[in-house]
């Protein structure tokens, strides 16, 4: 049934900084296994007025395990790489563990702190396997590969859990969640039909080992990407929503929509001259988006996509 949500229905924040405040921040494992992780943290910082003499603090932590640095912020940007020893990585629900690190960020002038960011991060490396399938003439694998591992990936479509958005909440989550993982799976595909989940969805998911294919919320139609202030809006966005969910272990791979590459080869056949609104933001716009902000996850253009057959 269609029931049209109107509204506020996430929590709205007015933040007061002097001086400077630290953006959202990036954390990148750039190379994990059993002995050692490699783990790159970078952050904007916002200036204003006398912002002179910053600087970051970065501190991982997890259990009796703590590591600490602290770097200068140039050219409005902090950059730091932390190396662990016999890190606790984060593995899929039935792999291993879900080891998470307590992440905090202390931007400080002088000795005077400003701003500081706190959230859990999981420390793994993620990749796609798509080497060719000797077993089947002209096909490739498609295999998710965590912390060099390939993981046989089960799971399920999530879409929205009511239909009033505001309505659903941890709990819901967690329920839903839990029946996942209960029923031996390990991944969800968020549908692009959909939305965006509250930042309690991603949560959970890290925490039990829920793997996600995200697709960017596109579906099922034709987009106007010969509007150019249609196409700002959808950069916006997903750029926000990039920044918003990369530090997520559970993000194992951006997808740009639900259907809508299998649509435009239907149409194609029938009508030859078929205009594709909305290519270039699977193909141009969100692939450079997620190249930019969140290169070490794969991207996909389309879901079913792919091979000699959509």
């Amino acid at each position: 049934p269609r029931c049209v949500n109107v509204g506020i229905w996430r929590p709205v924040r007015l933040g007061r900084h002097e001086a400077a405040r630290l953006d959202v921040p990036c954390v990148r494992t750039l190379a994990a296994d059993a002995t050692l992780a490699v783990v790159y943290i970078g952050c904007e910082v916002v200036a204003w007025g006398d912002a002179a003499d910053l600087s970051v603090e970065v501190q991982l932590a997890n259990g009796e395990q703590h590591l600490a640095t602290r770097v200068p912020v140039t050219d409005g940007m902090a950059h730091a790489v932390l190396t662990v020893p016999q890190p606790a990585l984060w593995w899929p629900a039935g792999y291993g563990a879900q080891a998470l690190y307590d992440l905090t960020m202390t931007l400080r002038q002088s000795e005077e702190v400003l701003d500081t960011h706190v959230e859990r991060v999981g420390l793994r490396t993620v990749a796609l396997d798509r080497t060719p399938e000797p077993e089947e003439l002209g096909a490739e694998n498609f295999v998710f590969v965590i912390n060099g591992v390939p993981v046989f990936a089960k799971g399920a479509d999530w879409i929205p859990a009511d239909l009033l958005n505001g309505r659903v909440d941890a709990a819901r989550y967690e329920e839903l969640l839990r029946l996942l993982v209960e029923a031996n799976g390990n991944m969800l595909r968020v549908w692009g039909g959909g939305q965006f989940e509250k930042d309690d969805f991603y949560r959970l998911a890290d925490e039990l080992g829920v793997m996600l294919w995200h697709d960017f919320m596109f579906s099922c139609a034709l987009y106007p990407d010969d509007d150019p202030s249609f196409v700002a809006e959808v950069r916006a966005e997903a750029e926000y929503q990039v920044r918003r969910l990369r530090n997520r272990a559970a993000i194992v791979l951006w997808c740009g929509n639900n259907e809508n590459d299998w649509i435009e080869d239907t149409v194609r056949w029938q009508d030859p001259g078929h205009n594709f609104g909305g290519k270039s933001l699977y193909h141009v716009h969100l692939p450079e988006i997620v190249a930019r902000l969140d290169p070490t996850r794969p991207y996909w253009p389309s879901s079913p996509y792919g091979g000699n057959d959509h």
